[in-house]
């Protein structure tokens, strides 16, 4: 057996998220939730950030982190008469997670440094 080269490393934890578009979904709505409290407070950083797993469509996470983005959308396009620049803020925000959003499968599906645009 060959020697694994130095940039090896093995598949994370998490790595049944990569298997169903749906299970990505529900990760990185979940991963919104912790992008939020980074945004809020950045304390406990860590170089690698395993995500909570998801336990299934009666888990609250998924679903508090869809509300969020709704939220965070919605106030975007309601305010961007009023508050132009409050709501470019906020579409900036949403528009930043887009790339690391789950469509395609990551090997870090949670990191802070996917927040430095934001």
């Amino acid at each position: 057996m060959p020697a694994q080269p130095l940039w090896w490393a093995p598949p994370p934890r998490w790595g049944a998220y990569h298997d169903s578009v749906a299970a990505r979904a529900g990760l990185m709505a979940r991963a919104v939730l912790d992008y939020g409290r980074l945004w809020a407070w950045p304390s406990v950083l860590a170089v690698d950030r395993a995500p909570s797993p998801v336990r299934g469509a009666s888990d609250p996470a998924p679903w508090a982190g869809a509300a969020l983005l709704a939220l965070a959308a919605g106030y975007a396009w309601c305010m961007r008469r009023r508050e132009p620049v409050s709501a470019l803020g906020a579409a900036w925000a949403l528009l930043s997670l887009a790339p690391v959003s789950g469509i395609l499968p990551l090997y870090h599906p949670v990191a802070e440094r996917y927040l430095y645009l934001g």
